[in-house]
Parts: structure tokens; C-alpha cells; sequence
């Protein structure tokens, strides 16, 4: 019983009725760090018609991106070994708890392995790297294992681990193709939890990587001005956005920062300005983007909380002039409703790009020579076969320009856009030998 629907971009990754089996003999342990919503739910449900058992797979989730009911259907429906986050929600302390969660779930593995009969082999689906990270170094040692990784700061994380990962964060689907999603679902959030209108305001994007240059083009049609930093700003350029040559620079012409950079980017200095309003909206992973900052405001004593809205932080310092607004208590603004407030048929890209990375993984594993650690690329071919069956609707298509959707020409030019090294003997499926 599937609890969940079908995601068709899923599907289209592997011929009807390839199973597990396909690929490997062995016991397989799957390790989720990954948010429990309905999008994941749904791959969750396509992982296991799959083929891998239930009684081998162990999910963290986080508690800023949980969805109750979500966690209950799949309890019910799936009954997976082990499943658990946080319930609490408290910013400045996320990480460290969702450490302790994460050490957690991998004594529940190491107890798993340890009673197993075979040598099983163990796949990560990672959202941050830090589930790949805190792998103890027994299971390295003792089993084979492979991380699938979603994101650009998880990679790093992962670099020290001695695991192979395979890189779907720099992937071409995953860098050209998600962020016109996740910056529609940012704008969207953003005008529900912000009260002035968006036009009226001034807006400073701060890093412009893959989501942050979308986000760019973005705030320069919704917001009165588009204000943007980055390291190498030098770079960047993009008509009606105005480039300012320090983090500080931005904070004192913008109202609202949005932090795409996947590193602390905040500044105590940026208190000097004494802005009547600052609002901060995250829109990387956990609470990194303002972290300083937020730890600064809650303890110092120089601010106290003022009664806001329901899903962010108001902080006013004692002269009662100034207060700053974390959006999302500093959370990433997209999950601030512990949903997905995009739809899970626009989610199933990720999704499915994660799915083809098992699948990829599985092929790794099941060979017999060694594996070095590092960073994969996530086959073109089945790159190839997920964009296809996504940009098949006028309405998903019409998102991305020509230039965009000429990367997804062919396997050969998703690998030119695609990073990480490239197994040409393991692309596609079973081993085929695909000439790209």
C-alpha cells in the first residue's frame, strides 16, 4: 500500500518492473536525512516499490521541516525501522540537536549492521552532508558505503567523511533547473510574512550562486529596488540590480536580506546601522545564513523578544527604535510552515534526481573494485531521462529560457554542465555502456 502518489518523473528513471535485485544480491541499509513532506514521502513509497526493505531504512528528519501528519502516514503506511527528529523549534540551537539526532540514528544503524548475517552495504540520502559527516569510522571500515548528497554546502561537510558521494548538488538539473522552483516558493513566503507590500521595499540578495542569481531576477520585479553582494561581485552582473561592495554596504540600503550563500553571512556590525526594520530570510539550510547574529540577539541582553507572527522572531533593542524580524525564526523561508509550500509535482525533480542517485550508487557498490572517495557526477544519461519527462508540460518548460534548456540537449552537454568525476562504465543502467 502506497500512501503517497506517484511521482511520474520518478518512474522515468528505470525501465517498468526493474527492481533492486537488478543491481545487487546484498543487503542494502538505507540512511535518510532528509525532510519528512510530502514530496519525500512520495519518494519514499517509489524506494520502496523499489525493492528495498522497510525494516532496513532509518530516517533523521529536521525539525524546522517536519510535517506531523506527513510523519504519521508514513509510520502507518510504510513501517520503516526507525524515524525521528526534534519536536522542538527553538532558533540559535538547531544544530547541536540535530547532531545528537543524527549520532542517534547511526548507533541504531551500527546495531542493525551488527546483528546482520551478510556484509551489508549502506547508501546515505543526505540534505547538509552531516548525516554523511558523522558516519562512525567502524561502518566506513566494515561496510561499503555511498552518500547521495542534494546540496552545495553539504558537500563540503562530506569532503572529511571517506565516502564517496555522489554529487547531485552539482549536477545540471539540480543547479539550472531547481532554483526558478524554490525562488517562486520564496517570493510566495514572502508576501504572506512580510506586512508592507513587496514593491514598496527594498531588497539585497547576499550570494549569487545557482538559487541566488534566480532570486536576483526575481526581487527585481517584485521589490521597489534589487541590492546585491557577493565575494565575487566583480562577476556579476544583471540589468536593474544594483551591486554594493560589502555585506554592510547592502544591509544599510536594503529592508530585506535574503541569505543564499550556505555560510554564515551575518555580521554584528550590521546592528550599527539602526534601521527602524531589518528583516533577514534564510534561504539555504538550517539556521546558517544569520546565525551569528541570532545567537547575538538572544543572549547579549541589548534586545528583547517582541510578540510578531507565529512562524518568525521579532527582536527590539532596548531604545525600542530598532528591531530586527527573522523570518522563519532563521530558518530557510521556504519551509516556514512546516510544509512544502511548493507543490510535491514541482518537488519531484529533487526528488527524482536523489532516486537516480541511488540507483547510481547501487551500481557503485555492487562493483568489485575499490572506490575513492570524492565527489561523483550523477550520470548524464539519467540526468537525461529525468529532464525530459520534466519539461514535457508547456507549463514546467515555459519556466526556463532557451539558453537554460539547451544544457539538457543531450547527455553530452549535461555532463559540460554537470561537476564531479565522471564514471563512464557505470552510466545509465546495470552498467550500460553509454558513449557520451
Amino acid at each position: 500500500m502506497n500512501c503517497f502518489k506517484c511521482l511520474p518523473v520518478v518512474n522515468s528513471i528505470l525501465p517498468e518492473g526493474l527492481k533492486v535485485r537488478s543491481f545487487t544480491e546484498k543487503e542494502i541499509i538505507l540512511v535518510m536525512a532528509q525532510h519528512i513532506l510530502e514530496s519525500t514521502g512520495s519518494m519514499l513509497g517509489h524506494i520502496i516499490s523499489f525493492g528495498i526493505k522497510p525494516q532496513n531504512i532509518f530516517w533523521v528528519g529536521k525539525e524546522y521541516s517536519t510535517d506531523p501528519s506527513v510523519e504519521n502516514r508514513i509510520k502507518a503506511c510504510f513501517s520503516i525501522k526507525y524515524m525521528h527528529y526534534i519536536r522542538k523549534n527553538t532558533p540559535s540551537r538547531y544544530l547541536r540537536r540535530y547532531v545528537d539526532d543524527i549520532n542517534k540514528l547511526w548507533r541504531k544503524v551500527s546495531d542493525r549492521i551488527d546483528h546482520s548475517s551478510k556484509q551489508p552495504i549502506v547508501v546515505i540520502l543526505d540534505d547538509g552532508g552531516l548525516c554523511t559527516k558523522h558516519i562512525p569510522g567502524h561502518i566506513v571500515r566494515r561496510c561499503r558505503v555511498i552518500a547521495i548528497e542534494q546540496t552545495t554546502s553539504g558537500l563540503m561537510h562530506t569532503r572529511k567523511s571517506g565516502v564517496p558521494v555522489i554529487a547531485v548538488a552539482s549536477s545540471a538539473a539540480k543547479k539550472y533547473l531547481e532554483p526558478a522552483i524554490i525562488s517562486d516558493a520564496i517570493i510566495r513566503a514572502l508576501r504572506k510574512e512580510v506586512p508592507s507590500a513587496l514593491k514598496d521595499m527594498n531588497a539585497g540578495i547576499i550570494g549569487t550562486g545557482n538559487l541566488g542569481s534566480v532570486l536576483v531576477k526575481k526581487t527585481i520585479q517584485e521589490f521597489n529596488k534589487a541590492y546585491v553582494y557577493d565575494r565575487s561581485f566583480g562577476k556579476f552582473k544583471e540589468k536593474g540590480a544594483v551591486v554594493c561592495n560589502s555585506g554592510l554596504d547592502l544591509v544599510s540600503k536594503a529592508d530585506l536580506i535574503l541569505g543564499c550563500t550556505g555560510v554564515d553571512v551575518s555580521s554584528l556590525n550590521w546592528l550599527g546601522t539602526k534601521k527602524k526594520e531589518l528583516y533577514l530570510a534564510s534561504c539555504s539550510t538550517g539556521e546558517i545564513e544569520f546565525g551569528k547574529l541570532l545567537r547575538h540577539v538572544l543572549k547579549s541582553g541589548l534586545y528583547h523578544k517582541q510578540v510578531y507572527k507565529k512562524h518568525s522572531l521579532c527582536v527590539t533593542d532596548n531604545s525600542g527604535k530598532s528591531r530586527v524580524i527573522f523570518i522563519g525564526n532563521g530558518f530557510p523561508i521556504n519551509f516556514i510552515y512546516h510544509k512544502e509550500i511548493e507543490k510535491a509535482s514541482h518537488m519531484q525533480l529533487t526528488r527524482a534526481l536523489m532516486f537516480a542517485g541511488l540507483v547510481q550508487g547501487l551500481t557503485i557498490l555492487n562493483r568489485s573494485d575499490k572506490i575513492k572517495k570524492g565527489n561523483i557526477m550523477l550520470s548524464p544519461v539519467l540526468q537525461k531521462r529525468i529532464v525530459d519527462k520534466w519539461l514535457e508540460k508547456a507549463s514546467i518548460r515555459n519556466m526556463y529560457d532557451v539558453k537554460c534548456r539547451a544544457r539538457f540537449k543531450s547527455a553530452k552537454t549535461i555532463y559540460g554542465a554537470s561537476e564531479g568525476k565522471y564514471l563512464k562504465s557505470i552510466d545509465g543502467i546495470r552498467g550500460e555502456n553509454n558513449v557520451i
